[in-house]
């Protein structure tokens, strides 16, 4: 091999450009079409008894905020309870306001063997 012009593999770069037009018109309208649906608001009498039962069993949980942004619901946050103070839960990591919460229940973690 000459050291005078050595060969730069730009790796995956170099595939970029062989996505059909096709192709990206389908992904961008999967996009689209996953709408995020609005669960039942929920009152604060149940969104306390599902947070004790969480507590309790130690159990993972889904909230749903009543938030919108582009026109649609956020995805949920997924987690367990991390702790509270005052009107503010931890979950995931994150602050979340009890007056911010729509719809709350528990969930089941996925298994990382589990590919549905």
């Amino acid at each position: 091999m000459s050291s005078l012009h050595p060969y730069n593999d730009r790796k995956k770069i170099k595939w970029a450009g062989f996505y059909l037009s096709e192709h990206t018109a389908q992904i961008d309208a999967q996009k689209r079409g996953s709408s995020i649906e609005p669960k039942p608001q929920m009152s604060e009498e149940e969104i306390t008894r599902t947070l004790e039962k969480a507590v309790l069993y130690n159990q993972s949980i889904a909230i749903q905020l009543n938030q919108i942004a582009d026109e649609q619901y956020l995805p949920d946050i997924e987690g367990y309870l991390q702790g509270y103070e005052n009107n503010v839960l931890f979950v995931a990591n994150q602050q979340i306001e009890l007056e911010m919460i729509r719809h709350i229940t528990l969930s089941t973690p996925r298994k990382w063997s589990n590919l549905d």
